[in-house]
């Protein structure tokens, strides 16, 4: 009996010990489980994260492109500007040639002019003409200025935002008409 007793108490024993494996297991496996839950929900907000983030991403080089895209729109804006004032330079550089040698001619009309009636009138006549259209240029002049005053303020506010260039200082316009009206002067 004692020998049953023995093996009864050895069975007890190492039921009692494979049911505390088995809460152990059941507790680790809960664990298990549970860590597992955490893993998903953190790998869950890692994708969403990705996922904004490469929404963010996109955004930011879609910005960057319409930024370059403007960027370059603007150089191309100043590389015409600068080409424009080239040549406005060189036109002005040619009308006041052209400027001086009517002057010239008008000192040489003033000094040579013969005062015999039809000589004189002559002489008038051309001298009240060439008055009369450098007066008029002169007006022309003035009218231009203030257009080329309110193109300096537009190219002015262009320049704050893209830097430092210099400005040209008459336009197109205003240099052909300097040409026609010393030509038609001139009598050319």
């Amino acid at each position: 009996m004692e020998e049953f007793k023995a093996k009864t108490s050895k069975v007890r024993h190492e039921i009692d010990q494979a049911e505390e494996r088995e809460k152990a297991a059941i507790k680790k496996l809960a664990f298990a489980n549970y860590e597992a839950d955490e893993r998903e929900k953190e790998a869950d907000a890692l994708k969403r994260r990705k996922r904004l983030l490469e929404e963010k991403l996109d955004s930011v080089e879609d910005r960057i492109f319409d930024k370059e895209k403007i960027y370059r729109e603007e150089l191309a804006r100043k590389e015409r500007d600068d080409r424009q004032r080239k040549i406005l330079d060189e036109i002005e550089e040619e009308d006041e040639r052209k400027m001086e040698k009517l002057e010239a001619a008008i000192r040489q009309y003033g000094k040579s002019a013969d005062y015999s009636e039809t000589k004189c009138a002559e002489c008038w006549r051309r001298l009240q003409t060439v008055t009369w259209d450098t007066d008029r240029f002169k007006q022309r002049l003035k009218a231009a200025s203030g257009k080329a005053e309110s193109w300096m303020s537009r190219i002015s506010s262009l320049v704050e935002i893209y830097g430092n260039w210099q400005f040209p200082k008459k336009s197109d316009a205003i240099a052909r008409k300097r040409t026609r009206i010393k030509f038609a002067s001139c009598g050319n």
